[in-house]
């Protein structure tokens, strides 16, 4: 049993699924940490501007379950930017009548991959590995075939799992603050992977008096990648109870002093 202001965290059986970062419960390897409120909570959803509506909903549908109700705050703390390689992909993709697999590893990557697309002359869908149902939902409104999805949404599996048939060619649009972790894993493995770096990740310039004091007063923060871990870090040192999706943003709260991180 933990408690800490208004809250009251328990530790019940392992829950099966989750939706977003948190519903009723925040995740750590599995186990699930049921929330009890004794009045409502700050939470807060860190992802872009525009990208908090999904975990928003799931969240606020599921407090109404259970009757429970809680303050859900939109404080985004990264934007998203061109990166150096994004010129050079779009004139590679309006010149090649035939391309090689392509490696998808974020909903954003997806999207600014069809932006680059959108000049090709051949309009025959492009093949895709995804790493993740996210990234796919967003590849196939753009019309993109994609044709793997590995086990696990990382970059570790992807590289572990990708079939060679895909191969021996990839073209890789990446981040361009993204480890090498899935392009020397296959590397490893004999692929050759062509690495277009076509966006960037960074913390938002000046949060706004408003947003600081939400940030200062939440209870709950919610984190989708170690750049919005970051990105808090650098407009306050309060640290809340952090809800991650995924070990590198719990390894990235850790690092910067949350304490308490699920």
């Amino acid at each position: 049993l933990w408690s800490f202001g208004n809250l009251v965290m328990r530790r019940p059986r392992p829950c099966r699924s989750w939706s977003g970062a948190i519903l009723l419960c925040l995740t750590l390897g599995g186990g699930h940490w049921h929330l009890a409120f004794s009045g409502d909570a700050s939470i807060v959803l860190t992802r872009q501007a525009g990208e908090n509506g999904k975990l928003k909903s799931a969240v606020e549908e599921a407090l109404r379950e259970k009757k429970l109700s809680a303050d859900l705050v939109e404080v985004p703390c990264i934007e998203h930017a061109m990166g150096p390689d994004f010129e050079a992909l779009k004139a590679y993709l309006s010149s090649s009548e035939e391309l090689e697999m392509i490696l998808l590893t974020s909903p954003e990557a997806a999207r600014v991959f069809g932006d680059a697309a959108g000049s090709r002359r051949n309009k025959m869908p492009l093949r895709v590995a995804s790493v993740g149902k996210g990234t796919s939902v967003v590849a196939r409104s753009l019309n993109f075939d994609v044709v793997f999805e590995p086990s696990k949404a990382n970059a570790e599996t992807m590289a572990s799992e990708l079939p060679e048939a895909l191969g021996p060619k990839l073209l890789y649009a990446a981040s361009s603050i993204a480890p090498g972790t899935l392009q020397e894993g296959l590397e490893k493995r004999g692929f050759q992977v062509t690495r277009y770096n076509t966006y960037t990740t960074r913390p938002v310039e000046k949060q706004s008096p408003d947003a600081l004091a939400l940030m200062e007063t939440a209870q709950i923060v919610t984190f989708g990648s170690p750049s919005a871990v970051k990105a808090w870090n650098q407009a306050t040192k309060h640290r809340p109870v952090a809800a991650c999706i995924g070990r590198t943003s719990h390894d990235a709260a850790k690092a910067l002093g949350f304490e308490r991180i699920y």
